[in-house]
């Protein structure tokens, strides 16, 4: 009997921590924005860079109505990451140069970490590979004299190790 009460109080106790979950109240403008930036991410995954630019590009809009800074700055990245998978330089460098004043303004370090790997890889791109490398290299990890890391790296610079390395290879 005693048992059974306890499971009957874990059922209801479930129920209601289910039922009563926390409420989104931002407002409707930035949960619409962000699912537009979702559905911008899907659509680039699935290599269809004109819809991902569309819905970035509307964020963007949506996220500039109520100045939102945070949100125009994932919206430029976003924008400018789709335009380097589209080969269109002219719009990634707006997107890049937008959002690094964005990420400056808001002394968002990963994203500033972010950019500079896209403007290297834009740079080896347009076949600079001497900025790309000198872009690159304050990303780069420290290596110990036997060629291990001094820390562990973070995801940026894996990502600056591996353009690094393409880039030699390409050289």
């Amino acid at each position: 009997m005693n048992n059974r009460l306890v499971a009957l109080l874990c059922l209801l106790l479930g129920a209601l921590v289910g039922c009563s979950g926390i409420s989104d109240t931002r407002p409707e403008v930035i949960r619409g924005s962000e699912r537009l930036l979702e559905r911008g991410v899907e659509a680039h995954a699935n290599s269809d860079y004109l819809a991902a630019t569309e819905f970035f590009s509307r964020a963007l809009m949506h996220y500039r109505s109520i100045d939102h800074r945070q949100g125009m700055l994932h919206s430029h990245i976003n924008l400018a990451q789709t335009a380097l998978s589209l080969r269109n330089p002219s719009a990634a460098w707006l997107h890049i140069d937008q959002a690094g004043l964005l990420a400056e303004e808001l002394n968002a370090v990963p994203q500033l970490n972010q950019l500079s790997l896209m403007r290297a890889q834009l740079a080896w791109q347009e076949g600079d590979q001497q900025t790309a490398v000198a872009i690159l290299t304050p990303l780069l990890p420290e290596f110990d004299p036997l060629q291990r890391p001094l820390q562990r790296p973070d995801p940026h610079q894996f990502a600056a190790l591996a353009l690094r390395t393409r880039i030699a290879q390409d050289s």
